[in-house]
Order: C-alpha cells, then structure tokens, then sequence
C-alpha cells in the first residue's frame, strides 16, 4: 500500500512538472513538447535594418616597429582596410527574399563598417547575399566591397552580375548542391577581380607590407571582401528596444524599414564575426540589435521643436525691427547684404528641410513645418524688408514713374536669386571649401559694420535684434557641430562651432561698439570719407528771398537752418522731418546724402 501510493505521488508530480512547464513555455511562447521545452524559436523574417559594434579580436602578429595608425603595438592593421580604427559601428540592411529550401532563406542587404563611432568618409561598403538557416538562427553572408556611387536596391539581382551569381551559388548551397566553404569559394571567385585563395596572404605578409619591406607576392587589394558568420539570439518575448547610442544618416545609404507596433516588437539580436584571409583578417567580431525608429523620431521632433522655436523668435524680432525702421531715412540706414544673407540663409535652411522630409516620408509633416516656418521668414518678411531698404535707397525711381520702378525691382530679385543659385553651385563643386562658405554665410553683421562706418550713423538695428538673431542663428549649427548626440552620426566639430561663436561675437561686440563710441571708432581720422555738412553757414550768394522755407513757407535764419547740397535753406526741425521720409530735396527733388 505504502509503495503504490508513493508511485501515486511521483505520477502526480510529474504530472505537475509537466503542467508547469507547459504553462512557462506558453507565457514565453515557445512550443513545449512531451519531453519538456528544449525548442527554441528564431525570427522568421529578418527584413530589418541593424546597428551595432565591431572590434578586431585576433591580429596577434605584432610588427617590428610601431604603427603610425591608431592600432598601436599589439594589433597590426590590414593593408586590405582603408580604417585607422580598432573598433566601430557597424550598420546592416538585411532583406528575406525567397525560400531556397525547406527551412532556408536567401538573404541579400547592404553593410556598412564605420571607421570609428562616426559616419565619415572613410567607412567601408558592402553589398551582401547569402543564406539564413531560421530553423538554428544561422545567418551565412559574403560581402562584396561597392563604394558611394552604387546605389542598393530592391531589385539588385538584375542590376548587379555579382548579385545575380551570388544568389544562383546559394541557392545551389541552400538545395545542398554544394557545402558552404564550396559555396563562399565560388561566391569570392566570381568578385571582379576574382578572390583566389592560393594568392590569400597572412598576418606576417601585411606586417612587411605595413613596414614597407619589399615582397615578391602581389600587392594587396584596396579592399577586402569578407565572409560572415552571424547567429540570431532566440526570440524571448516582453523584450524591448533601448535608447542606446544608435544613429543613421543618409550617408551610409542604410535605408530602415518602419513597422508597426515598434514597440512591441522583440529586439532581435545579431552575433558572431566576419574573417577574410583575403587580407589575413582572422577574426572581426560583431554585434548588432534591431534599430528601433522610435529612437530618431524622438530627436527629429526635438530637432524640428528648436527649429521652430528659433524661425518664431526670428520673425517676431524682425517684426520689432522693420516698425523701428519704418521710416525712409530709418531704412536707408540698415545694410542689404545683411538682410539679404540672412534671407538666402533661411532659403537655404527651408530648402534642406523640405529634401530631408521628401527623404524620410514618415517624417515629411515635422521637417515640413521647419521648411514653412522659414519659407515664411524669408519670402514674406525679409523680402518685404529688403524692398523697403531698396525704396529708400532710390527715392528718385518712384520719381521716375513705374518702369523705372520695376527694372530696379527685376535687378533687385535677379541679383537674390543668382547669388541663391550660385551658392548652391559652389558649394556643389567645391565642397572641400564648404567651412569657408559657412563662414562667409555667418558674417552677416559685417556689411552693416562697414555701412555704419560709411554712412556715419548710429543705430540702425535694435540690438535687442541684434543679440536674439545672432543667438537664434547659431542654434543650428551648434546642434550638429558641438552636440554629440544629435541624429547626424557625423563626428562633432568643436573648433567650427567654437569658431562660429567667437566670430558671432565679434560681430555683436563691434555693433555694440558702434553705438556707443561712434561708428567710425575703430578707423583711423585720416583714413575717413568725406561727409556733408548740412549745418554749414549759408552761402553769400543765397539772397534773402531764397532762404524761405519752403516745407512751413517761413524764412530760416543763421544757427536754426539746415542747407542742402544744392544750397536750398530750410529750418532743421522741417528739414529732418522731411528726410525721415524723402531722402531728397523737397524743392528740386534732387537725392540727399545721409546726414551724420
């Protein structure tokens, strides 16, 4: 009795065990089996785009004498890599295209290997095709070197011949035609030029390469093609995506792919390594996790909140200045070039902001409201204020009747436009010079520095203007040159920003400057123009009858008169009322010089 009821107990155990295994394995959704839960799930399909590291793990062959790269002592850098890195990021674009055989999938992607954490010029490109084993998580890839110009796309199998023999291999390797060494050979073999693995070399090859030690082989390629060998951590559900550093741009042309419910999708993850004897690289080890988009929506809204915040800020103080200016001689003073690089700067900006949200359509509505914030600013403000320091420029035009007016306007928007275009066109074929127009764009204050000391007047900008446009206009630059965690993984600049922002306040600090101690302060008395004096004593051959006023019709007398070049006399307080509006004689309508 005793026995039966302990064999009762055990049954009723395991039962239990069972039962409680069953129960785990549903909740973390993996099928159970009579013999308990030993089967593991892998992704299905990995249509995705990936980031992670990559380091090397097994140079071992030290060189005769230190490296001029950044590798040091104790690794030795391939010949084959154009990197001075040890370690970086690393970005793939993997795409399922089609069952090879049962439980096998063709995969073809896009990789891209970052010289450091940064996108740069000097990161590497591949194109990849290989086989994905979803039943183990076994993911087999080759990469064939491709550089900026080759675009990757969806249907690259009939645009690229590697592609299209890559594929035809695997698949063969997938239907076990060939084994997978067979398989990478033959993959390596159709590369242009072919990989030959009798002409492979070893790490003490590229130790004497690196030393400049002369070598009876071949010299090395300018890249190394790679085979990877990659394997996907099971799926484990309640899983999530971090808000680690993970960064993407344009640049490195790894185009994601949105989907929904980001958030409750499983973090798929990426290990293993990549090797080329190609370039005796032994072991390059990786990982990568899922990109989760989330991440970049979160700092292109931050992005396009400041964007925003600085074009309000912007349109409100120049709202301030265009009433302070509102008057002829108050326009007159202020610089066209100062408006007009301000204004082809925003032009710039709203351009930029529209391409970005063409470019990245989930993100068009935020990067379009950036693009008509500043579209705004400068077609509707800016060019209003332009044309009024136009007007007061030539008084005689609106004299002169309407075509005279509208030939100066047509001179007025085909000088805009053409240094708008222009700009465009330089930096396009010159871009090695690309800080040098930046510079060049934030010496906006400068022409109204050398108009303040031309003209001789004071004030022409609110300097509360002055101060909210220089801060408001450093904002962008700032973000992406001094900001290291901005959504460009470009490498911060802190020299540029901090040159910018010295610049900047040499500029305010002269304005300032201006105002206080007079505009010509920091010009020698020798070196100054000649400037009218419209106090000076009336002329012997002015008779009495022309020293009538003809603004109050009342006669003006010594020490109360303002006279013309043109010796008409007027008194001063009707002579600077008059100009505040018409910069020109109120009797012969003949163009007036600016008073000091």
């Amino acid at each position: 009795i005793h026995n039966y009821d302990m064999m009762a107990a055990l049954r009723t155990l395991a039962v239990l065990c069972l039962l409680i295994s069953s129960v785990l394995a549903y909740e973390s959704n993996i099928p159970c089996t009579t013999g308990g839960c030993s089967q593991q799930t892998f992704p299905r399909n990995l249509t995705d785009t990936y980031k992670g590291s990559w380091h090397f793990a097994n140079i071992t062959t030290k060189p005769s004498s230190p490296s001029s790269s950044f590798f040091g002592n104790n690794l030795l850098k391939p010949t084959g890599l154009d990197i001075e890195h040890s370690s970086g990021h690393v970005l793939f674009s993997l795409e399922n295209k089609e069952p090879v055989a049962d439980q096998v999938d063709l995969i073809h992607g896009y990789l891209v290997i970052r010289d450091g954490i940064y996108s740069s010029e000097a990161s590497l490109r591949y194109f990849l095709c290989g086989l994905y084993y979803w039943q183990t998580g076994a993911l087999y890839l080759s990469a064939k070197p491709t550089d900026d110009s080759v675009e990757f796309n969806d249907d690259q199998e009939n645009v690229d011949p590697w592609f299209k023999s890559a594929t035809t291999i695997f698949r063969q390797v997938g239907l076990g035609n060939y084994t997978l060494e067979e398989g990478f050979q033959k993959v390596e073999e159709s590369m242009d030029p072919p990989v030959v693995k009798e002409k492979a070399v070893d790490a003490e090859y590229i130790m004497r390469v690196n030393n400049n030690v002369k070598l009876d082989k071949e010299p090395l390629p300018d890249h190394c093609s790679f085979r990877i060998y990659l394997r996907l951590n099971p799926i484990e559900h309640g899983e999530r995506h971090t808000t680690s550093d993970i960064d993407i741009d344009s640049a490195d042309k790894v185009r994601p792919t949105p989907k929904k419910g980001d958030d409750d999708t499983p973090l798929h993850h990426l290990e293993g390594y990549f090797d080329s004897y190609q370039c005796a690289i032994q072991r390059m080890e990786v990982k990568a996790n899922t990109l989760k988009l989330s991440v970049y929506y979160s700092k292109w809204i931050n992005y396009i909140i400041m964007v925003s915040a600085t074009s309000f800020v912007q349109i409100i103080e120049l709202m301030r200045q265009i009433e302070y200016s509102g008057t002829m001689i108050g326009a007159a003073k202020v610089s066209l070039l100062t408006i007009g690089a301000q204004a082809v700067m925003d032009s710039y900006l709203c351009l930029v902001h529209l391409t970005v949200g063409i470019v990245f359509e989930s993100m068009f509505n935020a990067f379009a409201t950036a693009a008509f914030f500043q579209f705004i600013t400068f077609s509707v403000f800016e060019m209003r204020y332009l044309l009024v320091i136009v007007k007061s420029r030539r008084p005689s035009a609106f004299a002169e009747g309407w075509p005279t007016l509208r030939r100066d306007f047509s001179l007025f928007y085909l000088r805009f436009y053409t240094f708008l275009i222009g700009g465009f066109v330089l930096v396009y074929y010159l871009n090695h010079l690309f800080y040098l127009f930046l510079l060049a764009l934030f010496s906006f204050w400068v022409p109204q520095i050398i108009n303040n000391a031309t003209m001789c007047v004071r004030r022409p900008l609110l300097f509360r203007y002055v101060v909210s446009i220089s801060i408001t206009r450093l904002a962008i630059p700032l973000y992406f040159y001094a900001c290291p965690h901005n959504f460009v993984p470009s490498k911060p600049n802190y020299p540029i920003a901090f040159l910018l922002v010295v610049w900047m306040a040499i500029q305010v600090l002269v304005l300032y400057l201006q105002d206080k101690w007079g505009p010509q302060f920091f010009v020698p008395r020798r070196f100054l123009p000649p400037r009218y004096d419209y106090y000076r004593r009336i002329p012997a051959n002015v008779s009495p009858d022309q020293r009538n006023c003809v603004i109050c019709m009342n006669d003006a007398h010594d020490g109360d008169h303002m006279i013309t070049p043109c010796d008409h006399v007027f008194h001063q307080q009707c002579l600077s009322q008059w100009i505040e509006m018409k910069m020109e004689c109120p009797t012969c309508r003949r163009e007036l010089p600016m008073p000091t």
